[in-house]
């Protein structure tokens, strides 16, 4: 008797075996969290594809911003990853939405909560042992908060230097998702700070390792290949849908 087995599509599994990638996420979440050394809480994109974020049409099912899909391999809208470097019950939570198996026959298998299955399910895949509902996501911050010595709490949004001056991206889910923080800790402790940790997000991100600098060699190769084979056979092409066809068509083959 065959032996089925699922494909998540809402994780990105880094181009390696499920073990060996919840490793390295964990690696990863595990570094910022010591560079930091605050509470951190860190958003994803909230909506699904076709609403708010043009990226999301692209023909590439990613529904999730690099952020997230680094430190966690999610690839799925509405998810918050909370980090607590004081925490003795769990030093990582990730908040998912609610399990919708309507909603699974268009997107593929989906990580919820919800009941006991899907919680495990989402342990399995994620290697985060700590899964909540997103709905609970404000009261956990607030009794991780007041168990802070320091009152801060980390967080990204994007900003930089024009000339002498500072610029911030306003108009995406990072700045939206810092004033919600902001509101909270307004009401929970008027000297507590919220801090950008963008910067130290990116030392970490940006410069490849060794299993990235592997990967990113073999999907220049496999993309060299198509791209010549592409143009051998590109008189045989009657438009540009053909051309993106047979392209993608001979990189999946290797892939």
């Amino acid at each position: 008797m065959y032996k089925f087995k699922n494909i998540y599509s809402g994780i990105f599994r880094d181009g390696g075996a499920g073990r060996l990638a919840k490793k390295r996420y964990r690696a990863r979440r595990k570094r910022l969290l010591n560079k930091e050394n605050i509470l951190i809480a860190i958003t994803g994109v909230p909506y699904g594809p076709g609403q708010e974020t043009v990226w999301a049409y692209a023909h590439c099912p990613t529904y999730q911003e690099p952020a997230i899909m680094y430190l966690t391999g999610v690839n799925q809208s509405n998810v918050i990853l909370l980090l607590d470097p004081n925490s003795s019950e769990s030093d990582e939570i990730l908040f998912v939405d609610k399990k919708d198996f309507s909603k699974e026959f268009w997107d593929g298998i989906r990580l919820g909560v919800g009941d006991s299955k899907s919680i495990r399910e989402a342990q399995s895949v994620t290697g985060i042992k700590d899964i909540r509902d997103i709905a609970d996501f404000e009261k956990s911050l607030k009794v991780r908060f007041k168990n802070q010595k320091k009152k801060k709490i980390g967080t990204i949004w994007m900003e930089g230097k024009k000339g002498e001056k500072l610029v911030e991206i306003k108009s995406d889910h990072n700045w939206k998702f810092k004033g919600r923080l902001a509101r909270y800790l307004r009401s929970w402790d008027k000297k507590s700070t919220l801090n950008n940790i963008m910067k130290g997000h990116f030392d970490l991100r940006l410069p490849l390792d060794s299993y990235d600098v592997k990967n990113t060699l073999v999907a220049e190769k496999i993309t060299g290949r198509g791209f010549v084979e592409t143009l051998k056979n590109f008189i045989f092409f009657k438009n540009e849908y053909q051309v993106q066809g047979f392209l993608e068509g001979r990189m999946l083959e290797k892939s």
